[in-house]
């Protein structure tokens, strides 16, 4: 039999005094958890046993955590204290996550939140404790089960990701084209050789001065032994032009505009649009092409800062001015060989070295990526390089694209695993076993 309550008459609910982020101590002795769980170390605690605390503001808002013993929680996360004579806390958690309903309890749209007065009418309903001590127990074990396998499938996926950026570095080295040049005959005479070889250990001193100490081994200088070439990129392109700043206007042509917000695991998905009318002027000025390349050039995350996206349609769109667009001279270069090059380690150390932080905003100039050097072989290679990595690098993402398939299979176990708690069926299974057992062994002692 299961008991139908409220949050306000089963639980203590409050929002404890807040510690800005200033004050945090980097070798604090207690934790402190904000909106998005543990935010950093303080020397004080306000609540020295676990806590459930609910987000109740933000773009998080309503997302649950279970704080550690001896914390300090702020005031923008809800602490929900339950009777623990009705209802035990790693329960009442389990509910939060699978059967409690918060989305009434989230008011306002420019800055969601959740109040104590909102979540006291959020109805659910509990057996004793006993039987919630048995629910939590067998959600226990299966999630662990869960965790293990999506462990291993974060592991695996892990290593496809390795496997995959080795393989790039390996064609901008030109390990896989050392049979193709060749047969192609695209190696440079004897003489040749021994004369790029000689200049090889100046031209190492130049690129040093801007490079980190990671690349003085680099091997994309002994590219210079295979035919191959450096120019800095600016001398490979057409063009390069910081995007459109307007956010609205009232006249023009309806356009859309890509944002941050439209590039998703590296490409542009323009599934949500934002439209902004544009003069016939600005549309010449910002539409982009197929084979553009769009750098990031402002955000927030370092790891961002600096990617790469290869505009891969003609579809009639513009660009924000959080990238810089760079049109290739194809003449040079192969847009899709560029794009490669531009996602090497030796790309996101070029970056890190010379990207400028300020106020928790990472950027990089036009005239940064403009002046960094580029390797490369023939037209011809760079083909060849582009064709070998398409298709062995097809077979690498579709592996990782049944992975994290299967990394959303476990989230919706879980999910799904909750769901049956909540509704009585968890142990229905178990049930239907121990009736068949229990019939097999009635006819096999008769």
């Amino acid at each position: 039999m299961w008991t139908q309550t409220t949050l306000g008459e089963t639980c203590k609910m409050y929002q404890p005094k807040t510690i800005s982020t200033k004050m945090l101590l980097e070798n604090g002795s207690y934790p402190v958890f904000g909106a998005n769980g543990k935010i950093g170390k303080y020397d004080k605690y306000n609540h020295e046993k676990p806590q459930l605390i609910v987000t109740c503001r933000g773009a998080s808002c309503g997302s649950v955590n279970i704080s550690e013993p001896y914390s300090w929680i702020n005031g923008n996360a809800m602490v929900i204290q339950p009777d623990l004579e009705k209802v035990s806390l790693k329960f009442l958690e389990y509910l939060f996550k699978g059967d409690i309903n918060l989305s009434k309890a989230i008011t306002g749209s420019a800055q969601p939140q959740i109040t104590r007065e909102s979540l006291k009418k959020i109805k659910f309903s509990y057996p004793n404790i006993s039987e919630q001590l048995k629910i939590v127990k067998k959600i226990d074990q299966l999630f662990l089960e869960i965790d293990k396998g999506f462990e291993s499938l974060k592991k695996a996926k892990s290593k496809l990701r390795l496997f995959r950026q080795s393989l790039i570095e390996k064609a901008l080295e030109g390990k896989l084209t050392t049979k193709w040049r060749s047969l192609n005959k695209q190696i440079e005479s004897s003489k040749k050789i021994l004369q790029l070889k000689e200049n090889l250990e100046a031209d190492k001193k130049i690129l040093n001065k801007s490079l980190s100490t990671s690349h003085k081994n680099l091997e994309f200088m002994n590219q210079k032994t295979n035919g191959w070439k450096y120019s800095k990129l600016g001398e490979l392109i057409e063009i390069s032009q910081n995007g459109l700043s307007k956010r609205n206007s009232k006249s023009g042509i309806e356009t859309i505009v890509i944002r941050l917000l439209d590039i998703v695991r590296g490409e542009i998905d323009y599934s949500n649009p934002r439209l902004i009318k544009l003069t016939e002027k600005e549309r010449e000025k910002y539409l982009l092409k197929k084979d553009d390349l769009l750098c990031i050039r402002v955000n927030g995350s370092p790891d961002l800062v600096g990617r790469f996206i290869l505009v891969g349609s003609n579809k009639v769109v513009a660009y924000c001015d959080h990238f810089i667009r760079y049109r290739i001279n194809k003449d040079l270069i192969n847009p899709n060989f560029l794009k490669y090059f531009l996602s090497s380690k030796y790309t996101r150390d070029y970056i890190e070295l010379n990207k400028v932080s300020s106020a928790g905003q990472n950027t990089v100039s036009q005239s940064t990526i403009n002046n960094m050097e580029i390797f490369y072989g023939t037209i011809q290679e760079q083909q060849q390089i582009v064709s070998i990595l398409e298709e062995k690098l097809s077979l690498v993402d579709s592996q990782l694209k049944l992975i994290s398939e299967q990394l959303e299979n476990a989230e919706i176990l879980r999910k799904s695993i909750l769901k049956k708690a909540f509704s009585g069926a968890l142990f229905l299974q178990d049930k239907i076993f121990e009736n068949m057992e229990n019939k097999e062994s009635f006819y096999t002692s008769n």
